[in-house]
């Protein structure tokens, strides 16, 4: 009965013990999860991080596609042909700069001299010229004739090639319709086929006497035709 007593107060010291034990653990379990909802409520509270910018992408090179680079070279092709025709164009404007002193050169030595001759054979006047349409190189230049005498500009326009007509409607408007033609009707009194030359590239190139006579007064100019779709246009100054 004696040995009973101590050993059952030992066992309420174990339990209560053992009790105190579990109230520490909860304690600081309950702090642990206090802590880590503090910690979580801080990390939801903090501004979000702003996001790294994209690393810098090179500029993408600009490239002609295989139509657009052929629409270049065509481009290209046109415009070296455009200032070989300018050229081309400027030669024939001094050419004509030239004809015209030696005409008026002609004229004056011609009435200071009362030199009289008769027309060669073949010889077309202005006045005499008739409209005979664009089938053949003499036709050509004998309805541009016509065309001149009766101031008819849309059929002036038709004898020549579409460059040339462009530069020919720039002096019509340059000079006024009647200017033009007067100007004309000194510098073309008629004209007589002399020589014909086929070029390589298909061109007819002609020796016309647009002033007949002999020596200083006789007056050749060199024209060029080309054919387009069957018909012959003056592809030079005339």
């Amino acid at each position: 009965m004696n040995l009973r007593r101590p050993a059952n107060a030992l066992l309420a010291a174990g339990c209560l013990v053992a009790v105190a034990a579990v109230l520490v653990q909860h304690s600081q379990i309950a702090r642990l999860r206090a802590e880590a909802q503090r910690v979580r409520q801080e990390r939801m509270a903090a501004p979000a991080a702003p996001a790294a910018p994209p690393a810098a992408q090179p500029e993408p090179v600009d490239r002609l596609s295989d139509a657009e680079e052929g629409q270049l070279l065509r481009l290209r092709s046109q415009v070296t042909m455009l200032l070989a025709r300018r050229r081309e164009l400027a030669s024939v404007r001094a050419e004509n700069d030239q004809l015209r002193s030696q005409l008026a050169a002609s004229r004056t030595n011609a009435a200071a001299g009362g030199v009289s001759f008769t027309l060669p054979p073949g010889y077309i006047r202005r006045s005499e010229a008739q409209y005979v349409g664009f089938a053949a190189p003499e036709a050509t230049l004998q309805s541009r004739l016509w065309a001149t005498q009766n101031q008819d500009t849309n059929l002036l326009l038709q004898a020549f090639t579409p460059q040339v007509a462009e530069h020919v409607r720039n002096e019509l408007e340059r000079l006024g319709a009647k200017g033009f033609f007067q100007r004309q009707a000194t510098e073309l009194p008629g004209f007589l086929i002399k020589q014909q030359t086929a070029q390589p590239d298909g061109t007819l190139e002609l020796e016309v006497e647009i002033v007949p006579g002999t020596g200083s007064q006789k007056l050749l100019q060199k024209l060029l035709l080309r054919q387009i779709g069957g018909q012959w246009r003056i592809d030079s100054g005339f």
